[in-house]
């Protein structure tokens, strides 16, 4: 144990500690502390910060704590420093709360911003957004002729118009016992400029909206650090006169996903470089020899334009291939195998709307033209260039 005279000189041990990083005794002599002098508020913050980095389940314990005192007035810094801890455990709702509450601390006396001000708020409104609770929806898309993106909702077939809308409603830690979980509805719809459809390299007269497909189901992010999900549910999908309904099971994700190397809006940089690895493997539970995998690595520069509405211009590079194996009539059970490998070029321009108090911008969009040269296909001739226009909403 280590043995302590005066206050002054054991809180001197206690930042001593805290600068070399030595945790165990942090804790011993902030312990000691607290009982030979009594509380101390200032010193309690001071330790919940250094717990915060190191232990965050720990650290919300002396938090709820501090925050208990009668006598106790938080700052942004502490309020910030305990949204984040409860992100970090999963407590959604909570750490929801404690973000708001730094935002409305951080504005309330109406005064213009500094630059340090600003970058907090920044980072206090994207915190806030990216805490997933309740619903969150999107719509992406595609436009052009021959073009390709392989949806793991519809599979064996190149499209001239593709578009995804998706609703997810993520459970919180009162809802739900399963962290990071969320119910999903995806719903996929492609056509062609003409009645003429390539399925398994032929051309077969379907006609204009042959091909859709709903899918409901629950996802789950199993590893906190990583973006990588499970899913698992139904899909009712089109085949020539009728739907079939079979149960999928989806592992998707962004396997370099770090927000170094993200598209997401930085305070404090002017350009940076954008990469992603996205791959997603679907398999048919009702047909295991039913299978599709989709891979693809985009590599950019992200150049911004303008503060408002956070625009910036993202010219990329990239690289997809994507493999289906299915029925291609199942009542004859033929087996269609399709491969499609492509590269190409493109340029993003991505904005956010809808201002908020909280959230900064509630709307993400993304709007790009893209050129793919196919490399080799099943389903569209090998040579060819395809051109579309790529779409996105978040909200």
């Amino acid at each position: 144990m280590i043995l302590l005279k005066k206050e002054p000189e054991a809180i001197a041990l206690f930042h001593v500690y805290q600068q070399t990083q030595q945790t165990a005794k942090v804790t011993s002599v902030y312990n000691q502390i607290q009982a030979r002098y009594g509380a101390n508020n200032q010193l309690t913050q001071e330790y919940a910060f250094y717990l915060s980095r190191h232990q965050p389940q720990q650290a919300a314990y002396v938090m709820q704590r501090l925050f208990e005192q009668l006598n106790y007035q938080p700052n942004v810094f502490i309020l910030t420093a305990y949204g984040d801890v409860l992100a970090k455990l999963d407590h959604n709702k909570q750490a929801k709360v404690r973000y708001q509450q730094a935002i409305d601390l951080l504005l309330e006396d109406k005064k213009p911003l500094t630059e340090t001000d600003k970058k907090l708020q920044h980072y206090l409104q994207d915190s806030h957004r990216n805490v997933y609770q309740g619903w969150a929806f999107s719509v992406a898309g595609w436009v052009g002729q021959n073009a390709s993106s392989r949806s793991s909702l519809i599979t064996g077939q190149t499209g001239d118009y593709y578009q995804q809308l998706e609703a997810k409603y993520y459970f919180n830690e009162t809802q739900w016992q399963l962290p990071r979980s969320a119910l999903y509805i995806n719903y996929g719809y492609s056509t062609n400029f003409t009645d003429s459809v390539s399925v398994g390299g032929d051309q077969q007269n379907y006609g204009k909206g042959f091909n859709d497909a709903v899918e409901v189901g629950l996802e789950w992010k199993p590893l906190k650090e990583y973006t990588v999900f499970i899913r698992g549910g139904l899909k009712s999908q089109k085949t020539m006169n009728d739907y079939q309904v079979n149960p999928y099971l989806t592992i998707r994700g962004d396997l370099l996903a770090n927000d170094a190397w993200s598209k997401a809006w930085k305070y404090d940089q002017q350009q940076w470089w954008f990469q992603q690895l996205y791959a997603e493997g679907v398999a048919n539970l009702a047909n295991i020899d039913n299978l599709s995998f989709f891979g693809r690595y985009d590599l950019g520069r992200v150049v911004k334009v303008s503060d408002n509405h956070k625009q910036r211009i993202v010219p990329y590079g990239f690289m997809q291939y994507s493999y289906s194996s299915y029925d291609a009539e199942e009542t004859l059970n033929i087996k269609t195998t399709d491969n499609d490998v492509r590269y190409g070029l493109g340029v993003l321009w991505l904005s956010e709307w809808m201002s908020n108090h909280y959230d900064g911008y509630k709307l993400i969009s993304e709007l790009g033209m893209e050129w793919q040269y196919v490399g080799q296909s099943s389903t569209a001739k090998e040579g060819d260039n395809a051109f579309l226009l790529r779409y996105a909403l978040y909200y």
